[in-house]
């Protein structure tokens, strides 16, 4: 590859998209609303589709759904680039590994479980389904958690134009707007996503049927929350890109893309479902708090949270619930009980009175205190790496707290007894 090749920047592209699909029966269109995705029907066979794959994309659904045994046949073209080395779809391992698969190369998946073994594809070639899902692709970059865990796809650019030709069943894609007239009955192998503005999720083909009527409502909310959320940081996470949130054995919803969520988000009661608890009290836990913790430690900036991530996930997520007049746990209950005794230990384990102390700022330098704290520090000196001593995570951020105050902060610190260096 030529030097000049490896110097250039080639810009981000689209999926195909198209609002109408033809149907399984070949008499009708079916309007799925769909943007930026693989349009295919609600049952197979999937037949051939040409699509782009983004490097910055964390995953892009082909819309194939391949059982064990299965395959689907592909071509890859076009230029990528990682770290400033274009590549057309074999990477470079000298930039890192992922299993069997070296950085920049084009991988595909069964599904988005955490531990699930992601395979190279070159330009062309033969993928069987070791384990049934839906089939993913994109570049392979490390970790596809949160940007605080895994940098590498914020300089991945360009794109891949891959087709795919396979005889097994579909995965479709619809708009919240068009589920409550989507026939997902239809759909042969039991899955869908659907998408909004800001999301997708991705669900059993049964339980978009049961909520179908609620999807545009519930994901207008986390629209919402998502706006406000981004409104507060100044920009978003993943370059922009819809947050997918994926069901998974995971304890509680944790950042990344896709946000891999408990089952019970996905197949439980209307409390705790996703696209229902968009409406309960459950937002707060299933939603807006892992939100949270993507747009606080985006783009790599997250070392001023390494010791104590849970104030700041939850600053971003109360400002969304406020927006929402949402209902939420008030952080403050225990404030006077602290202040009496000022035991630094509970500080240090209690996550609502963390809340509580840095409510404080707003009270006193403003409601609009962080939207200025957070633009303030993307011109600051930040911490990459990771801080074992509260005493000098909570110095450097008294010192952007001071910045964005117009005045030393020290007060409210000794105030509540937190320490700083």
């Amino acid at each position: 590859m030529s030097a000049a090749l490896a110097t250039m920047s080639f810009p981000l592209l689209l999926a195909c998209n198209t609002d109408l699909v033809d149907s399984d029966t070949g008499g009708e269109t079916i309007d799925t609303g769909s943007v930026g995705v693989v349009p295919v029907p609600p049952k197979g066979p999937y037949g051939e589709h040409s699509f782009d794959v983004p490097a910055s994309a964390n995953w892009v659904n082909t819309g194939v759904y391949l059982r064990a045994g299965e395959s689907l046949e592909y071509t890859a073209s076009g230029f990528w680039s990682l770290y400033g080395r274009v590549f057309v779809s074999g990477g470079d391992r000298s930039l890192g590994e992922l299993g069997l698969c070296a950085f920049g190369a084009l991988g595909v998946r069964s599904g988005l479980d955490s531990d699930e073994r992601i395979s190279c594809l070159g330009s062309k070639g033969v993928f069987t389904a070791e384990k049934e899902g839906i089939v993913y692709m994109g570049m392979v970059v490390g970790s596809d958690g949160a940007e605080s865990y895994g940098m590498a796809r914020l300089s991945a650019d360009g794109a891949l134009q891959v087709t795919v030709t396979s005889e097994a069943d579909t995965v479709p894609t619809v708009s919240a707007e068009a589920a409550s007239a989507y026939p997902f009955d239809r759909v042969r192998s039991g899955w869908v996503e659907i998408q909004s503005e800001h999301h997708r999720i991705t669900l059993p083909a049964v339980v978009a049927q049961t909520d179908a009527q609620v999807a545009k409502n519930g994901m207008a909310r986390m629209d919402q929350a998502y706006v406000s959320q981004r409104e507060l940081r100044g920009s978003a996470p993943f370059r922009g890109e819809r947050i997918r949130w994926y069901p998974f054995d995971a304890v509680w919803p944790w950042s990344a893309n896709p946000i891999r969520i408990d089952p019970s988000m996905v197949t439980g009661n209307e409390m705790s479902r996703i696209l229902t608890s968009a409406n309960s009290a459950q937002f707060f836990t299933n939603i807006s708090r892992p939100l949270g913790d993507s747009f606080s430690g985006m783009d790599g900036f997250y070392g001023y949270k390494t010791t104590n991530t849970a104030p700041w996930d939850r600053i971003f997520s109360i400002r969304a619930l406020d927006d929402l007049d949402a209902y939420y746990w008030d952080p403050c209950t225990e404030k006077e009980s602290y202040l009496a005794s000022l035991d630094y230990e509970v500080f240090v384990y209690d996550p609502y009175l963390k809340v509580c102390f840095m409510q404080e700022f707003e009270a006193r330098y403003g409601d609009d205190f962080y939207d200025r704290l957070f633009r303030g520090m993307e011109n600051q000196p930040t911490l990459y790496s990771w801080v074992d001593s509260e005493e000098v995570l909570w110095g450097y951020v008294k010192g952007r707290m001071d910045v964005t105050a117009g005045q030393d902060t020290s007060e409210l610190f000794e105030l509540w007894g937190v320490p700083y260096e």
